[in-house]
């Protein structure tokens, strides 16, 4: 089920930017802190008092690391609309091999560091030989 792309607007830009700084505020973090600084907390928060309980956590969870995958691995931030009716921000890789949907992902995986620790080594390089360009193959 290959998706249909389109850059986000430059509203859409500045509205991500401003949940984004939100978040950061939340986690505690900085626009200095590296990708793996997001991801150890975001590690934390699902480890802690039973992970991720409310919808707004997992928003901003979902923004961080969208945010921590376009920093460290080159992926971007785009809007997909699915065959299915699912429509949501994503990020991709260059080659649109892998796309990951951080909110849906994080929604999943509320309590599951081990779940985001492996989506991380996978988005990094870690992931299935093969897969053609364009391929969309989701992580998590």
């Amino acid at each position: 089920m290959t998706p249909t792309e389109r850059p986000l607007s430059p509203e859409d830009l500045a509205e991500l930017r401003e949940e984004l700084q939100r978040a950061r505020s939340r986690w505690l973090l900085t626009d200095q802190q590296g990708a793996e600084q997001i991801i150890e907390a975001l590690e934390r928060s699902l480890e802690a008092d039973g992970g991720l309980r409310q919808d707004d956590q997992v928003f901003a969870a979902g923004l961080l690391l969208g945010d921590a995958l376009t920093r460290a691995v080159a992926y971007e931030w785009v809007w997909l609309a699915y065959p299915n009716g699912l429509e949501a921000v994503a990020v991709v890789e260059r080659e649109r091999r892998f796309v990951c949907l951080p909110v849906q992902f994080l929604n999943s995986a509320r309590q599951d560091a081990t779940a985001l620790r492996t989506l991380w080594q996978v988005a990094q390089g870690a992931g299935p030989l093969g897969v053609r360009p364009n391929a969309y193959l989701p992580l998590g």
